[in-house]
């Protein structure tokens, strides 16, 4: 038998040529995990049609493969099969074909078009995400997928798992309930989407890359958000994270250079494998955020509780700031700021530029009280802080907060 395959009980385990034009053995039934590992110069690969199945990254990161002929035998293709072919142009799936694995064409960025066989019942997640596709049809007689202007979707398309839509706008079936992982990546046509009322989870990745995506409206019955789920969307500006969403994966919003604001209405989510919500700013922290008040202003402040105990120290009054720069806040947000006002205080004469904290100073004019202004005054004293003390006592003066005309000859 050819020396450059090493074959167990009818199982390639590792092709050991040179690559070019490969011929696999008749009578190998299986093609095993890696099996062309570290192959570098695979132009094509002719299986024969002994072989049922291919095994998990047996071609993955062949940049040099051009083609692969595939059987009618072959009823399943392992993850990451075909992973990083970034020359293969076209592939036929054989008709009883039955699975495809999770990201089995992923990165195959100049495979145009598909076709899936009738006989195909289970699509592993991002099977076909970051890839060239332009074009994915389904057979009618297929039970268990259609699909419909260039959507992929389950059979009831309640899921949905690739779009290869150029449309600008696009509104989905009302059957929705799970947009599947990475379903709308590279959209970059997509300037807004109308989701259904029924969906309930979005998946990791689900709009990355849609980098012109301006409007996205959240539906009150999602619970769920998945890792990297809005990144590079850089045409967000502002986004509501409604009540119903406990779940949050990580870096939901990387790189999405241009979102000013985040409106979170539900404090008691789980964020990755944290479950405080101040990791959510450490999220951001930890991706190059240096400060994420300046990027995005995250309003769990506005609507939800204020927990100074379990919220760094370094952020809790930053956030403050930014909600009151901004000057958009709730009722319930002032109420909890003036609790805490001395403390802001403080920290403003620590942290923040002078010119900042003239700016906050009268953002916090409706806040400052006949009660809390010379606790507020002796603060700037203390850190040696003329202008606000100033500031504060020029505010006092026309208010006219004094007790008597001796106390306001001894300011």
């Amino acid at each position: 038998m050819n020396q450059d395959f090493e074959i167990v009980n009818g199982r390639l385990i590792k092709y050991h040529g040179e690559g070019g034009d490969v011929i696999i053995p008749d009578g190998v039934t299986s093609i095993g995990k890696e099996a062309f590992l570290c192959c570098s110069k695979l132009k094509s690969v002719n299986i024969p049609d002994s072989v049922t199945s291919i095994g998990e990254r047996a071609f993955d990161w062949h940049k040099e493969l051009e083609s692969v002929g595939i059987p009618e035998s072959v009823t399943s293709i392992g993850d990451f099969a075909f992973c990083g072919c970034n020359n293969l142009k076209e592939i036929t799936l054989p008709e009883h074909l039955t699975g495809i694995g999770e990201r089995a064409f992923y990165y195959c960025t100049n495979l145009k078009e598909i076709r899936l066989p009738e006989q195909v019942q289970n699509i592993g997640k991002l099977a076909f995400w970051h890839t060239g596709l332009i074009q994915i049809s389904v057979p009618e007689q297929n039970q268990y997928y259609t699909c419909c202007d260039k959507i992929l979707y389950d059979k009831n398309k309640k899921i949905i798992l690739k779009c290869l839509s150029d449309q600008n706008r696009i509104r989905l079936p009302e059957s929705i309930v799970t947009i599947g992982d990475g379903a709308f990546s590279h959209c970059k046509h997509l300037l807004e989407i109308s989701i259904p009322e029924g969906v309930t989870s979005i998946g990791d990745m689900a709009f990355e890359c849609c980098t012109v995506l301006k409007r996205i409206r959240i539906p009150e019955h999602v619970t769920y958000i998945g890792n990297y789920a809005f990144e590079d969307c850089w045409g967000l500006k502002e986004i509501t994270i409604p009540e119903s969403v406990e779940n949050i994966g990580n870096d939901i919003f990387y790189d999405c250079k241009n979102l000013l604001a985040v409106t979170i209405l539900n404090v008691k989510f789980q964020i990755g494998n944290y479950n405080k919500y101040y990791d959510f700013y450490d999220e951001f922290e930890s991706e190059g955020y240096y400060d994420i008040t300046r990027r995005v202003i995250p309003e769990l402040l506005v609507n939800g509780e204020f927990e100074p105990e379990y919220m760094p120290e370094t952020m809790k009054y930053s956030c403050i700031f930014q909600i009151l720069r901004n000057g958009v806040y709730s009722r319930k947000f002032l109420e909890m700021t003036e609790q805490h006002l001395v403390e802001i205080m403080e920290y403003l004469m620590t942290d923040y530029e002078e010119q900042d904290k003239s700016e906050l100073v009268q953002r916090l004019q409706s806040l400052i009280t006949k009660e809390n202004i010379d606790d507020l005054i002796r603060y700037a004293i203390d850190h040696q802080k003329h202008e606000i003390q100033l500031m504060l006592t020029d505010y006092k003066n026309q208010k006219n907060w004094y007790q008597n005309i001796d106390q306001k000859l001894k300011l």
